[in-house]
């Protein structure tokens, strides 16, 4: 019963006996830990992130990939913002 609910996506024991058509040994455990984590959330942080006060006091930089292939060979940008 544990194998076929995790190919099963971790149906519910009652859908999984349902779908199988058969008697199965009931082996699965009263919490499955595999759908605990798939369903946890990162919560935000609530708490802002000091601003810069002063132009170009903080820069923010990004590598970017360029596709197709830009002019001249150029494969990559950079990106600068001001914060």
């Amino acid at each position: 019963l544990t194998l076929w609910h995790a190919r099963m996506g971790h149906l519910n024991q009652k859908d999984v006996v349902s779908l199988t058509g058969q008697r199965l040994e009931n082996n699965l455990p009263e919490v499955c830990q595999s759908y605990i984590y798939g369903k946890q959330h990162q919560t935000p942080s609530h708490m802002p992130m000091p601003r810069a006060k002063d132009a170009l006091e903080l820069i923010h930089s990004d590598v970017e990939e360029i596709s197709p292939t830009a002019y001249g060979g150029y494969r990559y940008f950079v990106q600068f913002t001001d914060d």
